[in-house]
């Protein structure tokens, strides 16, 4: 961006009742898409500790906007008072909880009796700030409400005069008063109209705290009258719940931006804010749609029931793109579910920036307009990745294998019925995957010295049922089993245990199982593939 787009930050410093004073006239607010305020009682003392003693807290970014350019914040847990806005005026985009901490506390305008939060008295003899206790009043006490209120701070004053040590109190109070009134904060603010160049600067100066993504500014910009994204989202989130396909605002506004046929980038997608609400309105009836289909898509061919169980939300966005229009059989079922699987095992979207999700949706694009496939669909792990890697919530290959015991419809090892996918692929939960054979067992062969059991060729699937017992050795129950039914080996087959294992099972040899597991395994991702 040229450098004649943008004026410098303009810094300054403003003593307490100047900032105060702005923010009661409505021209320092707050933007609806920081989340409220937040903090705790022990980050409200400290802050006040350190105004009281003269240290830095930090400097505070605003944005001076002359247009309403932001949706500001009116409900929840917000400190600021709610006028009607008048132009121009000043966001807070950085230093929210530190200045609605400040203001909230040194204007609290509630009951001065009532147990609150703000509520915060300094008692004078101890020199320490509390939050208020009507159960445990320091006798020597000054609400903080008083500092900036000349009526409150006379009748502290003719309180502590009626004391003995009252002149002691009293030049304490003084200087209460004084670090408070003298306290300056330094405040830097951005003079731009530039929403895409506010973004960046927010996003990398909001480091600390509950980090808010562009997304998050969007609910803020993306706002009229006649739309407000952050209704639209709520509205796409009931209707995904009902499929318990609930997900992140921020892959739904991606999804929106794929509908207009935009990258899903942060700074392309500010660019929906320039849409007619009729069109944004109609973008988030497809992204329900769509995604859906999504929904059911997964279901169908992964055994997904629920999206933790599908690794990168850019797969979720390709095939959103794919199923959007009902246009999948130009691509094919088949080259999609490839790619799918293929992106798991390979983890191959780990790490990977938004870029590499907008050129693989771009490959669906030109898949849809002449129909040959452009989704690179190869598997590049070894078996060794089987044999060495544990079974982890969150992981990509994990929650693929799951999706690869669910599709071969595993058997359960004591009634032999398939296990229905339902009840374990709707919950991420490491309780469905039991170890053959034990910890102890597996670290008996290992070079590691915290080698798991939970190894992915270690693993079978289990009912809910048999979890409570999982912690039995389940190599002897498949031997038993085995022993009793000779047709049990079909079972077996659905986990991927073949009959060339039994004898390794039998013999307790967990290096040679480990190896031909995870070569089976391997092999059956690789027909998937």
């Amino acid at each position: 961006m040229p450098p004649t787009e943008m004026m410098p930050p303009r810094p300054e410093v403003l003593h307490l009742p100047t900032l105060f004073r702005r923010i009661r006239t409505g021209s320092v607010r707050i933007p609806a898409f920081q989340r409220g305020f937040v903090w705790g009682e022990a980050q409200i003392i400290a802050l006040l500790r350190s105004v009281y003693s003269g240290f830095p807290v930090g400097s505070l970014l605003f944005w001076r906007v002359d247009t309403p350019i932001l949706k500001i914040q009116s409900v929840g847990p917000v400190v600021f008072p709610n006028i009607e806005p008048s132009y121009p005026l000043s966001f807070v985009l950085d230093g929210m909880q530190r200045l609605s901490t400040l203001y909230g506390v040194c204007n609290f305008e509630g009951n001065i009796e009532s147990s609150h939060h703000l509520n915060v008295i300094f008692d004078l003899e101890h020199e320490e700030f509390l939050h208020f206790d009507k159960n445990e009043l320091p006798l020597h006490y000054v609400h903080l409400s008083a500092l900036f209120s000349p009526k409150r701070l006379l009748d502290a004053q003719m309180r502590l005069s009626a004391s003995i040590s009252g002149a002691e109190l009293s030049e304490r109070l003084v200087g209460l008063y004084a670090a408070f009134q003298e306290y300056m904060v330094p405040i830097v603010t951005i003079e731009t109209q530039s929403v895409s160049s506010v973004v960046q600067i927010f996003e990398r100066v909001n480091s600390t705290g509950t980090r808010l993504s562009s997304i998050d500014f969007m609910r803020a910009v993306t706002w009229s009258a006649e739309f407000d994204l952050s209704e639209a989202l709520k509205i796409v989130q009931r209707e995904l719940a009902l499929d318990n396909f609930e997900l992140r605002d921020e892959t739904l506004v991606k999804a929106l931006g794929l509908v207009f046929g935009l990258d899903p980038l942060p700074d392309v997608l500010l660019t929906l804010r320039a849409r007619p609400a009729s069109e944004l309105h109609d973008g988030m009836r497809q992204v329900s749609a769509g995604l859906t289909a999504v929904a059911a898509f997964v279901k169908q061919n992964f055994e997904i029931y629920d999206p933790s169980f599908i690794p990168y939300e850019g797969q979720i966005l390709v095939l959103f793109r794919a199923l959007l229009n009902n246009e999948v059989d130009k691509i094919g079922t088949k080259a999609l579910t490839s790619w799918y699987w293929a992106t798991g095992f390979n983890e191959g979207l780990r790490g990977k920036p938004d870029h590499y999700v907008a050129r693989a949706v771009r490959s669906v694009e030109r898949s849809l307009n002449d129909g040959k496939n452009y989704l690179s669909s190869r598997l590049q792990i070894t078996a060794f990745e089987f044999r060495r890697r544990r079974f982890i919530r969150g992981s990509a290959l994990s929650a693929t294998l799951a999706s690869m015991f669910a599709t071969n419809g595993a058997r359960s090892i004591v009634s032999g019925d398939i296990i229905p996918a339902a009840t374990y692929m709707a919950n991420f939960s490491v309780r469905n995957f039991a170890s053959i054979f034990s910890q102890q067992d597996v670290k008996a062969i290992a070079d590691e010295e915290n080698i798991s059991g939970k190894l992915l060729a270690n693993l079978i699937v289990v009912t809910e049922q048999e979890a409570a017992f999982a912690s039995r050795d389940i190599r002897n129950i498949i031997i038993e089993r085995l022993d009793s039914d000779s047709t049990f080996i079909e079972v077996l087959k659905t986990q991927f245990i073949s009959e060339k294992m039994i004898s390794d099972l039998r013999i307790g040899d967990v290096a040679s199982f480990l190896d031909r597991r995870a070569i089976a395994m391997f092999d059956a991702a690789q027909q998937r593939v």
